[in-house]
């Protein structure tokens, strides 16, 4: 993480279902054993990526983050729709669902992060668009930001990182 005073380390494991891995790992071109192998040894020098943008857009539950305080409605989801973008898409797609419950045959979110979607282009806008493409298709009573990778939300993450290597200086 960077902070004004340079950068910090607050962990160091990664969970699989978190945005920075899920961006990471389909585009990632080598072996993901072997680079677990190299990094237990204290050999990993490099990662090899395809050169490809990558988005990850999250839809979570009507309540998650306070969006709505008093959703009384179902959880019962839909991933179908998005599923079948595969086609279109080919790898360039991929629907994750995260904090989902199958009972029978059907799909339920539970509380946290329900369904990821991942999209991957040449440039950030086209990712971005894939993977709220998949968003979209996604049925049921969930919500989600529409501003991750906007050009407005780089801008305004970018001025955030600077000011505070402004401040650390």
């Amino acid at each position: 993480m960077h902070t004004g005073k340079g950068l910090k380390i607050l962990e160091r494991n990664s969970r699989p279902g978190d945005p920075e891995v899920i961006n990471l790992l389909p585009i990632m071109k080598d072996d993901l054993v072997e680079v677990c192998l190299k990094m237990l040894e204290g050999r990993l020098k490099s990662i090899d990526f395809e050169k490809l943008a990558s988005v990850v857009t999250y839809k979570v539950p009507m309540t998650y983050g306070g969006y709505m305080k008093d959703y009384k409605g179902g959880n019962l989801i839909n991933l179908r729709k998005a599923e079948e973008l595969g086609k279109t898409y080919g790898g360039r797609i991929r629907i994750y669902p995260g904090s989902v419950e199958l009972k029978d045959d059907k799909c339920y979110a539970l509380g946290s992060r329900a369904v990821a979607v991942f999209g991957a282009a040449e440039d950030i806008g086209a990712a971005r668009n894939i993977s709220l493409d998949g968003i979209k298709a996604i049925e049921g009573p969930l919500w989600n930001r529409w501003d991750v990778a906007s050009e407005q939300h780089i801008e305004r993450s970018v001025m955030h990182m600077t000011s505070l290597r402004r401040v650390g200086a």
